[in-house]
C-alpha cells in the first residue's frame, strides 16, 4: 500500500445522526466510507466486501460492538481489518474489554475531529505495513514452494542414480538402503557394470548437508558414471588394441583426490569406498579413502 492509497472504511452505529456525522467528517479527508446501522448488517458486509477499517460503536441494540469485534477476528478473510471501538464512556473498563475483544484502537465520544483524523492516519500506516507484510509473506511462501519443488526434483535425480533394488548381474547379489536426512544430501552409493566382466561399486559421503553437499556429490557421481575415454575408471586405451584396462581402485581414488582439493573458498571434502568385483573369479578389490 502506498501513502496515497486510503483504506475503505465502514462506520457501524445504530444512530443515523452519528453515522451521518462520521461519514461527513471522514469523507472530506478523502476516504471511501460506507455505513451500517447494526452489527449484524455490518458483519455481512465485512464478509462480502473489502473493508480495511471499521469504526464500531460499543453500545448498540442486539450485538454490541465488542462482540462484533470478536467475530471479525474469527473471520477467515484474505486481508487484515483494523477495528476502532468507540464509546461515550472510554474508561479503563471499556479499554480492557475493547482490547480483549480484539480492537486495535479505542475512541471516546463525542469524537473530536482532529483526534479522529490522527487515529485514521495511524490506522492507515498500520494497514499499509500489514499489507506489505502479507505480500512479502506470500512472496516468501511462493519462493519456498519453488525451492521445495526444486529440491524434490534434485532428490529424484539423485535417487535415479541408485542401483536397482534387485541385482541385474549374474553371480552377484546385493542389498542396500539409502535414507537421506533431507531432500538432498551428499551421501550416495552405486553398483554398476565395468568392462571385461567386472562390476564397480562405491559408497561416498560428502561433508556438510543439503544443497552444497549434494552438488559435489552429483559431480562425483557423474565422474564415476563416465564411460568415455577420459574416464577416471580406466587406464588410457592402448592404440594398438581395443583393450581398455580397468584402473585399480587406488588409482581411481587418487585421481579423484587430485581433482577435488580443498581451497580457501571450498573447505568441503568427501570420503569414499570404491572397488571392483569379478564375480566369475569371486575377487573383490577396493580402496577405502577415509570412510569409516
Amino acid at each position: 500500500m502506498t501513502q496515497t492509497t486510503l483504506p475503505r472504511i465502514l462506520v457501524v452505529d445504530d444512530s443515523l445522526v452519528e453515522r451521518s456525522l462520521f461519514v461527513g467528517m471522514v469523507s472530506k479527508w478523502g476516504y471511501s466510507v460506507e455505513m451500517a446501522g447494526n452489527a449484524e448488517a455490518a458483519l455481512e458486509r465485512i464478509i462480502n466486501e473489502h473493508f480495511q477499517l471499521v469504526l464500531v460503536d460499543w453500545q448498540m441494540p442486539g450485538m454490541p460492538g465488542t462482540e462484533l469485534c470478536a467475530r471479525i477476528r474469527h473471520l477467515a478473510l484474505d486481508h487484515a481489518v483494523y477495528v476502532i471501538l468507540m464509546s461515550a464512556r472510554p474508561d479503563e473498563e471499556f479499554l480492557i474489554e475493547a482490547l480483549q475483544a480484539g480492537a486495535d484502537d479505542v475512541l471516546g465520544k463525542p469524537v473530536d475531529g482532529n483526534e479522529l483524523e490522527a487515529r485514521l492516519q495511524s490506522a492507515q500506516r498500520r494497514i499499509g505495513l500489514q499489507t506489505e507484510l502479507r505480500q512479502q509473506t506470500e512472496a516468501l511462501s511462493k519462493a519456498h514452494l519453488k525451492i521445495d519443488q526444486d529440491l524434490r526434483a534434485v532428490s529424484s535425480l539423485q535417487r535415479s542414480y541408485l542401483p536397482p533394488a534387485q541385482s541385474p548381474f549374474e553371480k552377484l547379489g546385493y542389498r542396500w538402503l539409502s535414507v537421506p536426512s533431507l531432500y538432498v544430501s551428499g551421501d550416495h552409493l552405486h553398483v554398476f557394470e565395468l568392462e571385461h566382466g567386472y562390476i564397480g561399486f562405491y559408497l561416498l559421503d560428502v561433508s556438510g548437508h543439503g544443497v552444497p553437499a549434494a552438488v559435489k556429490s552429483m559431480q562425483l557421481m557423474q565422474m564415476l558414471a563416465d564411460q568415455s575415454s577420459a574416464s577416471v575408471l580406466y587406464e588410457p586405451s592402448n592404440p594398438f588394441t581395443a583393450c581398455r584396462p580397468i584402473a585399480r581402485p587406488s588409482q581411481v581414488v587418487g585421481r579423484l583426490n587430485s581433482l577435488f582439493q580443498q581451497t580457501e573458498v571450498d573447505l568441503s571434502y568427501f570420503t569414499l569406498i570404491y572397488g571392483t568385483i569379478n564375480p566369475s573369479k569371486r575377487l573383490i578389490t577396493l580402496c577405502q579413502a577415509g570412510h569409516p
